[in-house]
């Protein structure tokens, strides 16, 4: 509805969502740089969304924008809930072993419910050649490596600094999504890509997050 690059960038608006959340339940209180990204990267999705863009790039830019918040939701409760539980800094493989097993009983109870009205389809088992291959190679590389990595910096810093270190991800897809994709995103959806942006680099660069400190 949005394009790749664009949804991918909105997903990764989970960093101001555990930012906040890791603040109100772990007490890791951001300081005034986190806090005014806010209301940065809410006016960058406003204007992502197309909402005062008269040709907004993608099918239904408003309809893609309130899908990926969701799924910026989603992510961000994965991340927190997934840092909380290897709290005790267990071996990065074996959370990440759990968290597949997860997901995969996760995806087959979703493909027995109804969301094609919401554009989902059921997924297709038919095994196709040399797709199925990239796509193995893109498993057992990137995500496997990436996400052992992952794992392993979770419970060993705060919550707002790990959300922002993944932020490379949707930077790449937005370049790829151009260049290889052919995705052309409008001036006013391009400005909030930016302030987006803007947002990330502040917070990365001047944003602290401070555990409160346990009772004796």
């Amino acid at each position: 509805y949005v394009g790749t690059g664009i949804a991918t960038l909105i997903g990764n608006s989970q960093v101001i969502i555990v930012t906040l959340v890791s603040w109100k339940l772990l007490g890791e209180r951001p300081n005034r740089s986190i806090l005014l990204s806010l209301p940065v990267v809410i006016l960058g999705l406003a204007l992502i969304s197309g909402i005062w863009d008269g040709e907004p790039y993608g099918e239904d830019p408003t309809r893609g924008v309130i899908a990926a918040v969701l799924a910026a939701f989603f992510y961000s409760s994965f991340l927190i809930l997934y840092r909380y539980s290897n709290r005790q800094m267990a071996p990065a493989a074996n959370a990440q072993l759990d968290a597949t097993i997860g997901a995969t009983i996760g995806l087959l109870l979703l493909n027995l419910m109804p969301l094609e009205p919401l554009g989902v389809q059921q997924i297709d088992f038919e095994i196709t050649w040399p797709s199925h291959a990239w796509l193995l190679i893109l498993a057992f590389t990137c995500q496997v490596a990436g996400w052992i990595a992952i794992t392993y910096a979770l419970p060993r810093l705060p919550g707002a600094h790990t959300s922002f270190a993944v932020l490379i991800q949707p930077v790449l897809t937005i370049i790829w999504g151009i260049f290889l994709l052919d995705e052309s995103p409008s001036a006013q959806q391009s400005a909030g890509m930016i302030l987006i942006f803007v947002a990330i680099i502040a917070v990365t660069m001047f944003g602290d997050a401070k555990a409160k400190p346990e009772p004796v």
